[in-house]
């Protein structure tokens, strides 16, 4: 349930205040949808976001972002026909944000909401068979980089360095399974289907298994990628479970089916913040028209 909060006509000093209040009623893992009178520009977004929290960073993340200012980055560079599945911000990676915000300087002139997906609900109402497989056998993300060019991201970008051994070094410190070839680089990293709920007994569905999987792909690119290098194991990026099983493609359409059946929106106004627990919600994007500008921070 995201918690709705009426900021506006309040000076950034007491809009702080504010939403530390809010978590401090709520919870620190409540949802919450604030309504401000800021400009919100990513400068605006960035000094909000310094007050309140420490920056986790998009270092290793798999979606095209542009860094706007300080802690804040673009939502997505995904193009507005293009919806946005519901998932947990980089829950393919070793550590993963614990809160995400998002700041709307301008809103679409239709569609582009965000929505949350509670990752209790969406656990506890999959088919049983579904949920005990991804609980007992967690997964393995694949990916697949380019060195400069090709198919996909480039590993200088997805890891911000452009140094190999540093990037050896900090892959092997994760405990990444890797392999350098003459133009890519190919990584193996285990990640959890579940997590322990921080707030309460019980476990929440985290992943982005779903948007990894080549099923999510429309089936025009898929098609253009299997053509081009043979085997989905060789996609840009690719998830099957841990025990090198593959996810059943039918499975998964239940799993997107039900989390849209969940989805809780939220209409952006010029001013927006939304703050969310990455842990315990999952957050997607419907499609748009327009000039969305959406930004983003991730907290540790």
């Amino acid at each position: 349930m995201i918690v709705r909060i009426d900021g506006t006509n309040q000076a950034t000093d007491t809009l702080q205040q504010c939403i530390r209040d809010a978590m401090e009623t709520h919870g620190k893992s409540a949802a919450l949808h604030v309504r401000t009178s800021l400009a919100m520009t990513p400068e605006e977004l960035s000094r909000l976001f310094n007050s309140l929290e420490t920056d986790f960073g998009y270092e290793g993340g798999n979606t095209p972002r542009r860094q706007l200012s300080g802690a804040v980055v673009s939502a997505t560079e995904l193009p507005p026909e293009f919806p946005i599945s519901a998932h947990n911000e980089l829950s393919y990676g070793r550590t993963w944000p614990t809160r995400v915000y998002f700041g709307c300087e301008n809103p679409p002139n239709s569609g582009g909401e965000t929505y949350l997906v509670s990752g209790e609900s969406l656990l506890s109402q999959l088919p049983k068979a579904i949920r005990l497989a991804f609980v007992e056998k967690n997964l393995v993300y694949m990916r697949t980089l380019h060195s400069g060019h090709g198919l996909g991201r480039s590993w200088q970008e997805t890891y911000q360095t452009e140094n190999a051994n540093e990037l050896s070094a900090r892959l092997r410190s994760e405990g990444s399974d890797f392999s350098w070839h003459e133009d890519y680089l190919t990584v193996r990293q285990k990640g959890p289907a579940v997590l322990d709920d921080p707030t309460k007994n019980g476990s929440v569905w985290f992943n982005q298994a779903e948007q990894w999987h080549p099923s999510s792909l429309p089936l025009d690119v898929h098609e253009v990628l299997l053509e081009t290098l043979g085997d989905e194991r060789k996609f840009p990026q690719y998830a099957e479970f841990g025990d090198g099983t593959e996810i059943p493609n039918e499975w998964l359409e239940e799993i997107r089916s039900l989390a849209l059946s969940l989805a809780e929106p939220v209409q952006w106004s010029a001013g927006d913040l939304l703050i969310f627990d990455n842990r315990v919600h999952l957050h997607g994007r419907y499609a748009f028209t327009g000039q969305r500008r959406v930004h983003a921070a991730l907290a540790v």
